[in-house]
Parts: C-alpha cells; sequence; structure tokens
C-alpha cells in the first residue's frame, strides 16, 4: 500500500493539503496525487477561504477556477471584484454581471429587504442602521450613541411611514432629518439632525452616488452566478461609498443564500453550497458592522451556505488589521501563490516573515519564496500554476499543508484570462464568432474561448466566413485524471 493512502486514510496522519473527496482542484508537487477540496468536510474548522498572491501568479485564476467547479456541483457563487474578471464566465454559465460606479451604475437599495414578519423588520432596520453607521463613519463623522441613535429613530419611523407594498430610498431618511430638525428646540439638537443629513446629500436626489445608493434596486437575486464588477475610477477604495458598497455585500449574500437553500430544498439537493468571492475582502472587516456579519458565519457556517473568499495581494492585507486579523486566525483553508510580502518592515526577509505568520517550517517557507509555474508549449498561456495549501482542521495538532500545481486547460486561460492583452484579444474572437442575432450570446462567448483553446486566431475566423465546430477536449479514458486540469473539458460534458 502506497505511503500516501495511508496517510490520507488515517485520521491522526496529515499528509494531503486537499479533503479526502470533493472538486478537483489539481495535484500535489511531490508525487503527482490528485488533490481535492470539500468545503463541507467535517474535519474543517469552518468554511472561511483566503486566496494570496502577486500580480499576475495566478490567485484570480484559481478563484475562478474554484467557482467554476462549484458551479459545476451545483452550488451557487457571488463574486465581487474590480477587473470584470468575471464577466466571461458569466456569460457561459448564465449568469449577471453588474456594473456598480459611474453614469450606468446598477443601483443597491439597502432598505428594500424582507419585513413581512416583525422579526424580518427588526432585522432590516439593524442593517439599515449599521450601513449608515459604515457611511457616517467612513465621511468622518465619530458613531456616537447620540448618531447611533438618531439614525434608528429615523429608519424606525421611515418604515411606519410607508404604505403596505411602499419600499422607501434613502431620500425618505434626508426628508425626515430635515423634518426633524425644524421641530428641534435646543439648538444642538437641531443641528445634529441637519448635519446627518448633510453628510447623506452625496446619496439622496441628485446627488454623485444617488443614482447608486437612491433608487430601487435594479438586478434580480435569484440567478445562481452574479458578480459585481466596481468601477476603482469611480468608487476608490479609500472613499466612503465604497465601504459602504462592500458592508451592502455581506445583505445581499445573505438574501442569496435563502434563495439558494431554497432552491436546494426544492430541487432535493439540500443545503447547497454558496461561494461568495471577494477581491480584497477585507474592507468588509474595516468596521465593527462586517466583523459581526464574518464573526456569525464562523460561528454556524454549518447552518448556512455562504463560503467566503477573500482574494488579496499580500499577507498583510489581513494579518495588518486586528478584525482581519482575526478572520486569518480563524480560516480554515490558505491559499498560497508567489508573492513578495513583509508589511513594509525594513530589512526583514520576506520567507521569514511569511513564515513566522503561517508557523511553517523553514523547508515550507522556502517551498512558499519558490512557487513558480510551467509555462504552456505555445508560451502565451501557462501549463499550471503553483500554490502553496494549507488545511486547517478540528482534530489534527498541525494543519495538512504541501504545493499544489494548479493545472489551466488551454479553454481555462482563455476562460480566465485577466492580461488586458489577452482579454481584448478573446474580445476579438467573440466579435468574429457573433455572425448570427438569434445566438445567445453565451454560446457565442463559449464557442470564441474553443476556438481560442484549439489555437485558431479572430482573423482566420473572420477570413473563413464560417465559424468552425471546435473539437472538445475530455476523451480520455481516465475522464476523472484528464478533467483534474480541464475546467474547459468539465464545463463541455456539464452543457
Amino acid at each position: 500500500m502506497y505511503a500516501e493512502t495511508v496517510g490520507n486514510a488515517w485520521p491522526a496522519i496529515v499528509r494531503s493539503p486537499g479533503t479526502a473527496a470533493g472538486v478537483l482542484i489539481g495535484r500535489a508537487a511531490d508525487d503527482g496525487a490528485l488533490v481535492r477540496l470539500d468545503i463541507g468536510d467535517r474535519s474543517l474548522k469552518n468554511r472561511l477561504i483566503d486566496v494570496f498572491g502577486g500580480s499576475g501568479q495566478g490567485k484570480s485564476f484559481f478563484a475562478q477556477k474554484l467557482m467554476l467547479w462549484f458551479l459545476l456541483w451545483d452550488a451557487w457563487a457571488t463574486a465581487v471584484d474590480t477587473v470584470g474578471g468575471y464577466e466571461t464566465l458569466c456569460a457561459i454559465a448564465g449568469g449577471k454581471t453588474i456594473r456598480l460606479g459611474g453614469p450606468g451604475t446598477a443601483a443597491i437599495n439597502i432598505w428594500d429587504g424582507p419585513r413581512a414578519t416583525e422579526e424580518e423588520l427588526a432585522a432590516r432596520v439593524r442593517f439599515v442602521v449599521r450601513a449608515h453607521e459604515v457611511l457616517l463613519a467612513e465621511s468622518g463623522r465619530p458613531i456616537t450613541g447620540r448618531i447611533r441613535s438618531v439614525v434608528g429613530q429615523g429608519v424606525r419611523a421611515v418604515y411606519r411611514a410607508c404604505r403596505r407594498g411602499e419600499t422607501p430610498t434613502e431620500r425618505y431618511l434626508v426628508d425626515w432629518l430635515e423634518e426633524q430638525a425644524t421641530h428641534q428646540e435646543d439648538h444642538e439638537d437641531k443641528r445634529l439632525f441637519k448635519d446627518v443629513a448633510a453628510d447623506l446629500y452625496p446619496y439622496v436626489r441628485d446627488g454623485e452616488h444617488a443614482a447608486l445608493v437612491d433608487r430601487p434596486t435594479s438586478f434580480g437575486f435569484d440567478t445562481r452566478l452574479l458578480a459585481f464588477h466596481i468601477d476603482p475610477k469611480e468608487l476608490r477604495p479609500d472613499t466612503p461609498i465604497y465601504a459602504f458598497v462592500m458592508f451592502a455585500m455581506t445583505d445581499i449574500a445573505d438574501r442569496r443564500d435563502v434563495l439558494a437553500q431554497e432552491w436546494g430544498r426544492r430541487s432535493g439537493r439540500g443545503t447547497v453550497q454558496h461561494l461568495l468571492a471577494i477581491d480584497e475582502g477585507w474592507n468588509i472587516l474595516r468596521h465593527e458592522a462586517g466583523q459581526d456579519w464574518v464573526g456569525g458565519i464562523g460561528r454556524t457556517g454549518r447552518h448556512s451556505g455562504i463560503v467566503p473568499m477573500f482574494v488579496s495581494q499580500k499577507l498583510s492585507d489581513l494579518t495588518a488589521n486586528k478584525a482581519a486579523a482575526a478572520y486569518f486566525d480563524q480560516t480554515s483553508l490558505h491559499f498560497l501563490f508567489n508573492m513578495h510580502d513583509t508589511n513594509d518592515e525594513s530589512g526583514v526577509d520576506p520567507r521569514q516573515w511569511v513564515a513566522r505568520k503561517l508557523g511553517l517550517t523553514e523547508g515550507e517557507a522556502a517551498q512558499v519564496g519558490d512557487l513558480a509555474g510551467k509555462v504552456a508549449p505555445d508560451k502565451k498561456t501557462l501549463e499550471y500554476a503553483q500554490m502553496f495549501m494549507i488545511r486547517t482542521t478540528k482534530t489534527a495538532n498541525r494543519a495538512a499543508r504541501g504545493v499544489v500545481n494548479v493545472p489551466s486547460a488551454a479553454e481555462e486561460a482563455w476562460l480566465f484570462a485577466s492580461d488586458p492583452d489577452d482579454k481584448e484579444y478573446r474580445a476579438r474572437m467573440v466579435r468574429a464568432v457573433a455572425r448570427d442575432p438569434e445566438r445567445p450570446i453565451g454560446d457565442e462567448v463559449y464557442q470564441a474561448v474553443c476556438l481560442l483553446a484549439e489555437g485558431a486566431t479572430p482573423a482566420e475566423v473572420y477570413a473563413a466566413r464560417v465559424v468552425p465546430a471546435p473539437a472538445h477536449a475530455g476523451d480520455h479514458d481516465d475522464r476523472e485524471a484528464a478533467t483534474a486540469g480541464a475546467g474547459g473539458a468539465a464545463w463541455t460534458a456539464a452543457r
């Protein structure tokens, strides 16, 4: 019997960084064994995930690859990013891309959640109040007990005043604050109501962000894949509106999870996993409201389908913030791609710094520092990327860890391409394929990805006038092993 078989089967011995079953994410670098991930594995402490890596090292590719596999296993998925990296996956998987920021922004109305029962109404009031705490705190106004009380009074008053079936928007609160200011005899009270109202002016009526905040929500929650593209030029990470949007994502995730679990019950699937992938997700943890939400998932994750996955360029994005560091310390699954991080500490060796934060041995720290990938024969894409995986369990004294080669099938390389030149080249192929106005856009994108994987060029497709039928991969006898690195082939079979 092979040593790895004994190690994986005997719970006291932790060898494989993966779980015993689940989706295929790659192969162990040392022996080539398949590495799987089952986020529902009972050995895991919780469902918290983080992914780290420098630009172009494979972290976004892996996040999308993992999302593809979750979808193939009947999961739901919600993504939040600033580069529009999930648009192609949405196109072929029937998902929706929601753009936030700028003149054509979608709208998120935090007031429109469920409130049919007293319990739902109380929960909605708490959320709306906390969302305003985030917004006002980021605007520079300290959240005193008095301000919290005023906002709470206003939110409850707005809901009481709404007719049955009427959904308020942000301007309702500002109208209430302005009206209350006129009734205050005490000068300080009058000033308080006016000041809070003034802080909210950029988000109502004709304010800069009114189109995003002060309108009915402009998208549905019931699609299995929903991707939010935050325009970084319009919603900068250092602005109040960005913090507000990130916190609003916690409510969207909760409401989508309710729909996912209802879908699971109706279809006989039981509990449905709901992957929530957020680029720079540590921003949610900047405020107490976000910390409480994440902490709640950590405590009750077994009773919810939500699987948070924070994706960041550096380890220090989480470890440098006290609340974010608590998330990092609790996380069951760490995925590290090549990066250079010392948290700006001068004279510190990056490998030693990472080793200290993760509790790695000297040899493991060297492995993390040497992570690389293998360039495919076409020299345009990677044959595989390398990551260091850490799986923390409830019972083992030491986390399972090791280097995993994450293969990149040709279809995946073009499906998840994030380099601007590659994205433009893919867009050219989509335009070359898009000849039939009756054909769904997802089919066009899917065919374009397959053609690029076969080595075709947009010019060749244009010249041919007739789009050739793509030949798909996945005809190996050992289908499971073949698809360990071929999400595109697996998606072909699923269609």
